[in-house]
């Protein structure tokens, strides 16, 4: 009933609509797997400089609480 409801001019809407969301679905699957490549892509060059940053980083944290300590005799 509900299928006979669906055609339009003697066409089955239905076969249209599931083959429509069928090709969304897998665009979507695309785009995703392309994105979580591109994030790969992204944390694997940056990884490296952020480390050193944080490295750099944390020995400038640690001179410096050095002098303070130095200053204040503790």
């Amino acid at each position: 009933m509900l299928q006979e409801e669906l055609m339009v001019a003697g066409h089955p809407v239905l076969e249209d609509v599931q083959s429509a969301l069928a090709h969304v679905e897998t665009r979507a699957q695309q785009h995703a797997a392309d994105m979580e490549r591109r994030m790969e892509r992204f944390m694997s060059s940056t990884c490296g400089t952020l480390a050193d940053v944080e490295a750099r980083l944390q020995n400038q944290l640690e001179d410096a609480l050095r002098a303070t300590q130095s200053v204040w005799g503790v």
